[in-house]
């Protein structure tokens, strides 16, 4: 109780003596202003922190849905990348048998310009042959028949020969 006691003693003290109590009382004003000043500030502290969650909390999720559209964007480009690289590999693959076939078909190509250039020769030394031995029957027939009947038989030589050069080329071109 002596603790108590002494409490009451400065209650005492304090209103028995009207100034120390004029100081007392502000100074308690003053420490209920800083407490309320104080609650105050912790309030608007308060406020502060849940408006900046709140703003956080929005930043927050306007960054997730931009991360959100960045993976769709790069799902997106990879698959597209995807369909690029399959179809320039499918590109290079048919470039690759076009190349061949047109290859073989240069190599056919030669091959027959090669066997039509042989034809040709050929025919070239057949049709040289013919019109030496042409000119050998020609002289031959000069001179034995005459000039009439030279013409009848030479004219008919030519149909041969015409027929046989048809032929000879109906064969080169088979």
């Amino acid at each position: 109780m002596m603790g108590g006691g002494g409490r009451h003693k400065n209650i005492f003290d304090l209103v028995s003596d009207p100034d120390r109590l004029k100081v007392h009382v502000a100074e308690l004003e003053k420490a209920t202003q800083a407490r309320n000043q104080s609650i105050e500030e912790h309030k608007q502290i308060k406020a502060d922190i849940e408006a900046a969650k709140m703003k956080l909390g929005v930043e927050k999720c306007e960054h997730e849905a931009r991360q959100r559209n960045l993976y769709e964007k790069e799902f997106e480009v990879n698959r597209l990348r995807e369909t690029l690289k399959t179809t320039i590999d499918s590109y290079l693959n048919q470039l690759g048998l076009f190349n061949e076939k047109f290859a073989a078909l240069q190599k056919e190509k030669d091959e027959h310009t090669q066997h039509v250039d042989q034809k040709l020769a050929d025919f070239q030394q057949i049709q040289q042959s013919l019109n030496q031995q042409q000119k050998v029957l020609d002289d031959k027939a000069l001179s034995q028949t005459a000039v009439a009947s030279s013409l009848s038989d030479r004219e008919g030589r030519l149909i041969k020969r015409e027929q046989f050069l048809i032929n000879c080329a109906n064969e080169l071109t088979k």
